[in-house]
């Protein structure tokens, strides 16, 4: 019998966090070394975040998918459809979303609000 869709969810999930806090720590490690170009660094870190989040968003789905007697045929095109609309229970439209945390993110840096406050509120508002 497969993992229960909401385990392996739970864990896709655990995962992601301990993916973004890496990739929060190894940004920040780059730009304290180099302020000068913090926006750069901070558009690939949420490159980085957005595109592993929507892998493991497409890996749940199928879970899902096969979970409820599918195939595994969900195809990233169908995922970005979903995605491109507005949460019903959030009202955010995730890919808009991205952008503005990585926004207030880059904002907090360069006002100069201490690396680890800016990184706690960006991966708070993440997960």
């Amino acid at each position: 019998m497969s993992e229960n869709f909401y385990a392996y969810t739970d864990k896709a999930l655990k995962y992601l966090r301990r993916f973004f806090i890496r990739e929060f720590n190894r940004t920040a490690i780059q730009i304290r070394s180099d302020m000068l170009n913090v926006i750069p660094k901070t558009v690939d870190l949420y490159d980085r975040l957005y595109d592993e989040s929507i892998k493991v968003f497409l890996r749940i789905a199928r879970n899902k998918y096969r979970e409820c007697g599918g195939t595994d045929t969900l195809e990233i095109a169908w995922l970005m459809e979903l995605l491109k609309d507005a949460n019903p229970l959030t009202g955010y439209i995730f890919v808009n979303d991205e952008d503005r945390k990585r926004q207030y993110f880059t904002e907090s840096i360069m006002s100069g609000e201490s690396m680890d406050k800016a990184k706690k509120k960006a991966l708070r508002y993440l997960y």
